[in-house]
């Protein structure tokens, strides 16, 4: 499979410039993908960002440095890419849960981050119903957030702004200025340079400017659209299901345009409909 062969030289790449400067640009072309996608598939099927996985790996590299060699601690800082020992003291004991120093003296115990190895199983067991679709430019709108992705914190911000939403009338204000009842969550792309955090929209579809909310236009495009019926659970799987399975099955790549969840109803019901949208190009 072209899809896993590439991902996998983008990974050996990392590894072999562990201690030079890389650039998401350069890592995402020898996966022969954009910057956008290569994040994205990066992190739904590892849990983590392209820039966690890097400097996991260097801190762990690290700790061997210091077990085997008698190198000193800001030569090892400006090996791993850190301008000061401080910097670097600090990420190391995060991580190790001891300071360089005293790994060095006393042979603390340190964790290993060892390198990723790509195994994807397409099972086809479960079918996902989906259709692409030709999309004209439309208009949303919406109230903003940006959300981290370090450590998984989106996964508890996301559920958190919308309950703020919801609870303090915030959603219901909102969609009386709506065009349908149907509500959306919109996935920024993310800023190639800084991938750790993106903005977060929860809005609506909008012909008009509405002055209250931020509001941004989507040109036209070529999208993936699946059908979700079900909990939020599942909507979860789904993402999982089309960066793991859809994507390396099929000859599209992720276009660098928002991502939209369409609610349709009660999102609390066991018959929740929801529509995914993913911008498609070959």
């Amino acid at each position: 499979m072209n899809w896993v062969k590439a991902l996998t030289e983008s990974i050996d790449y990392i590894e072999d410039n562990l201690t030079e400067s890389l650039k998401i640009e350069k890592v995402a072309g020898i996966a022969m993908s954009s910057p956008y996608h290569y994040q994205r598939m990066f992190y739904i099927l590892t849990g983590f960002t392209v820039q966690e996985y890097i400097r996991n790996r260097r801190l762990s590299m690290a700790a061997v440095d210091i077990a085997t060699t008698n190198i000193k601690v800001i030569d090892l800082a400006l090996k791993y890419g850190y301008e000061s020992s401080e910097a670097f003291s600090r990420a190391f004991k995060k991580m190790h849960g001891a300071n360089p120093t005293k790994v060095k003296k006393n042979g603390a115990i340190v964790k290993t981050f060892p390198k990723l190895v790509i195994q994807i199983t397409l099972k086809g067991d479960v079918p996902m119903n989906y259709r692409i679709e030709r999309k004209e430019a439309f208009n949303f709108c919406g109230m903003t957030r940006n959300i981290s992705t370090e450590n998984g914190a989106n996964f508890i911000n996301i559920p958190k702004f919308w309950q703020e939403v919801c609870d303090e009338g915030k959603l219901d204000k909102m969609m009386e200025k709506g065009e349908d009842d149907r509500y959306i969550g919109v996935c920024m792309p993310m800023n190639p340079q800084t991938d750790n955090s993106f903005d977060y929209i929860i809005g609506m579809f909008s012909n008009n400017e509405i002055p209250e909310y931020d509001n941004h236009e989507v040109p036209s495009a070529d999208w993936a659209v699946f059908v979700v019926k079900g909990s939020i659970e599942e909507l979860q799987n789904t993402w999982k299901r089309i960066f793991s399975e859809w994507f390396p099955s099929t000859d599209f790549q992720h276009a660098n345009l928002p991502e939209f969840e369409v609610y349709y109803g009660d999102m609390q019901s066991p018959d929740f409909f929801t529509e995914i949208w993913i911008p498609i190009t070959k």
